[in-house]
């Protein structure tokens, strides 16, 4: 029990030589390890940016982006809104355009009746006593100032088919005063007639000139084959 002890040998420089080895590093492992692991996190990060993504916009960019966008969303509100004011501008019109179309549908069946009036009044009319093909059934002059008024009603006594197209002429006789009478021949005037025609108008005479009477002649073109003929006083 109280036996010599043995002595204990001590190693001079064992302690000294860990302490030299470890010294000139003093973070533990494991923190160099997660700083190493978040230096490449970062780096491989900053490398995707760089080469993959969308490069970075900067604060005065971004800023002009954030004008720009609320400027785009304000014209759309404003499209939005002209937009609806259009739908209800159409559908008004729309509206419009029906209630035209039933004036209109009401106005084609009066012209329609009025034709057929017309029509009966023509027949009922006396007829030309000159039998000729193309019919004067009436006519009235009338003088105011320098010009003849007339109207004539003509009618196509061809019985053949198809429109007539020729030239209605008038000569009238008159006289200038303190002259003896005279005739005037005025310009050809065009005419279609497609079954009856009415015929108005006002034609100029000479300054001082009287009308008394007005023959109507009807030719097939200017210079043709008289057609028609009758002879009407001026009022």
């Amino acid at each position: 029990m109280f036996g010599r002890s043995k002595p204990v040998s001590f190693e001079r420089y064992a302690y000294t030589s860990r302490r030299r080895r470890s010294s000139w590093w003093p973070l533990p492992s494991w923190l160099t390890i997660l700083l190493i692991g978040i230096a490449l996190g970062a780096g491989g990060l900053w490398y995707a940016q760089e080469e993959y993504l969308p490069p970075r916009l900067s604060a005065a960019e971004s800023e002009r982006l954030q004008t720009q966008l609320a400027t785009v969303e304000g014209e759309r509100d404003q499209l939005r809104t002209e937009l609806g004011q259009t739908k209800g501008r159409l559908q008004s019109s729309e509206s419009e355009v029906k209630r035209l179309s039933g004036e209109l549908e009401q106005a084609r069946e009066s012209i329609d009746a009025l034709e057929k009036d017309i029509e009966l009044f023509v027949v009922s009319l006396p007829d030309d006593p000159r039998a000729r093909p193309i019919g004067i059934r009436s006519a009235r002059f009338g003088s105011a100032g320098d010009g003849l008024d007339y109207r004539v009603l003509l009618t196509d006594d061809r019985n053949a088919s198809g429109r007539f197209a020729g030239v209605m002429q008038l000569v009238v006789l008159g006289s200038f005063p303190g002259r003896s009478e005279e005739r005037i021949e005025l310009d050809p005037i065009e005419v279609a007639i497609d079954g009856y025609l009415h015929v108005r108008g006002r034609v100029p005479l000479p300054a001082g000139f009287a009308p008394r009477q007005v023959t109507i002649l009807v030719f097939d073109r200017p210079g043709g084959r008289e057609l028609g003929l009758r002879i009407y006083n001026v009022r």
